[in-house]
């Protein structure tokens, strides 16, 4: 009776390590939480900046460029993650997966792939003549703008009503006083 116990008990143990082998394969939460990238400092980019300090801050080359008679726009794609310090989460992981038997990755896993596809980042930067950029978006892959830096339009003054019916069309809450008219 106790050989089949320990046949059994063996059994297990070799389909837990087996398990925990695909776990890993496929890419369970510790293994995802490992391969996040650290940061990019996009946040350092400004207008102005030379076209080669943008790509050694992003740390890669356009995906695409298209020439303009102004200059050029370039697409740009990478991967902006966490400070490296978070991944002391992957000790947490090995933690949950170690005292619930794997379970912990019924939780662990889907949240690291949803964190994971946030890293993506789609960049989009105009360049004039002299390679200088002129505007410049950061945005996700599915179109949701994160940034976007474009040189300012000076606004003028503020018109002020030199009519009657230039009066009229001020908003209500401004009295002729106010909008510059006389009684």
């Amino acid at each position: 009776m106790l050989g089949s116990y320990a046949r059994t008990a063996r059994k297990v143990g070799t389909c837990s390590l087996c398990a925990a082998f695909l776990a890993v394969q496929l890419g369970c939460a510790t293994v995802t939480a490992a391969k996040i990238p650290g940061p990019v400092h996009d946040e350092n980019i400004s207008l102005g900046m030379h076209r080669r300090n943008v790509e050694d801050l992003l740390k890669t080359g356009p995906v695409s460029e298209y020439k303009e008679t102004d200059g050029s726009t370039v697409r740009y794609e990478y991967k902006d993650g966490p400070h490296q310090a978070s991944k002391g989460r992957v000790v947490l992981y090995i933690a949950g997966d170690v005292f619930t038997a794997f379970l912990s990755e019924l939780i662990f896993w889907p949240i690291e792939a949803y964190a994971s596809k946030q890293t993506n980042r789609v960049a989009t930067a105009h360049y004039d003549s002299e390679n200088n950029l002129g505007s410049w978006t950061i945005a996700r892959p599915g179109g949701e703008t994160l940034v976007t830096l474009e040189p300012s339009v000076a606004a003028g003054p503020p018109s002020e009503p030199t009519s009657a019916s230039d009066l009229e069309t001020a908003p209500p809450d401004v009295s002729p006083q106010e909008a510059g008219g006389s009684q």
